[in-house]
């Protein structure tokens, strides 16, 4: 079990829409079921984003309600701005997704589990001829 916290938009839902990406609530529901904490974070704002479809109103009516009527319980922050960076001292996995990528078990880049932070904070970068160009994990 772990905690798993999913980016919104291109993430779990196609860009700027409400519409679940293939598979994604799924995944949610699966790893909650597995005991998983889940929680999400959106730059979605309740003001900037008033009138749009991705509003958070409608992030609460649509989406989060799907997830409700699942009985998923979760975590949610509002306004998160980018870049997130997590500071842990736990073992930390990075699942980074293409925009609006469906969930289908492969990643975009699943690297070992220090690389990504140790490309932040030095001036090596990643070896990319590590990684499966063709996405196969």
């Amino acid at each position: 079990m772990g905690t798993h916290i999913f980016d919104i938009d291109g993430t779990i839902v196609n860009y700027h829409t409400n519409n679940w990406i293939d598979g994604a609530k799924e995944l949610i529901l699966r790893l909650f079921h597995e005991g998983n904490q889940i929680i999400f974070i959106t730059m979605r704002d309740e003001i900037r984003d008033n009138n749009e479809i991705w509003s958070v109103e409608n992030t609460k009516n649509i989406i989060l309600k799907d997830l409700d009527d699942l009985g998923v319980k979760y975590t949610i922050l509002f306004n998160v701005s980018s870049p997130r960076i997590i500071h842990d001292d736990s073992l930390i996995t990075v699942d980074r997704r293409r925009t609006n990528q469906i969930y289908d078990g492969k990643s975009y880049l699943l690297k070992d589990k220090t690389e990504y932070v140790n490309h932040w904070f030095s001036g090596q970068g990643i070896d990319w001829n590590k990684y499966d160009k063709n996405n196969n994990i």
